[in-house]
């Protein structure tokens, strides 16, 4: 009866099972009509989210927070002593997509590089493409 019993409770407290990785095309709109696609793809095990802009550049998040209803994930960058920051939030009920990149210049707090600016798109699977090795 024990056994049994730690049979069905590993059942339900055992580790997740290894997730595929998960492919999006994701859609931003600007307001002159014209939308800018980027390829996104997860690894929920590995806690990462990569991404390709238009215009070819690669960029992989690492520690990814994935909800269950959302996907978070962050990355900063610095250049010519200006500090950028983007937050990526992706909707895994809805597919709605917020991307919101914030500037700053930290040697000089008093300077503002202007508001945060926020893109709006939605994300829809993509089938992965059946691979060989």
């Amino acid at each position: 009866m024990r056994k049994a019993s730690l049979l069905l409770t590993l059942a339900f407290v055992a580790a997740p099972v290894g997730a595929k990785a998960v492919y999006l095309d994701c859609a931003f709109p600007s307001k002159d009509g014209a939308v800018r696609n980027f390829a996104v793809a997860f690894d929920e095990d590995a806690q990462t989210m990569s991404y390709t802009t238009p215009t070819g550049y690669v960029n992989k998040l690492p520690n990814v927070v994935f909800n269950p209803n959302e996907v978070i994930g962050s990355e900063s960058s610095s250049s010519s002593g200006i500090l950028t920051v983007s937050q990526w939030q992706i909707s895994r009920v809805t597919g709605a997509a917020i991307r919101t990149t914030t500037m700053s210049v930290p040697r000089h707090p008093q300077i503002n590089p202007g508001e945060p600016f926020t893109d709006n798109g939605t994300c829809s699977p993509v089938k992965a493409e059946v691979r060989k090795f």
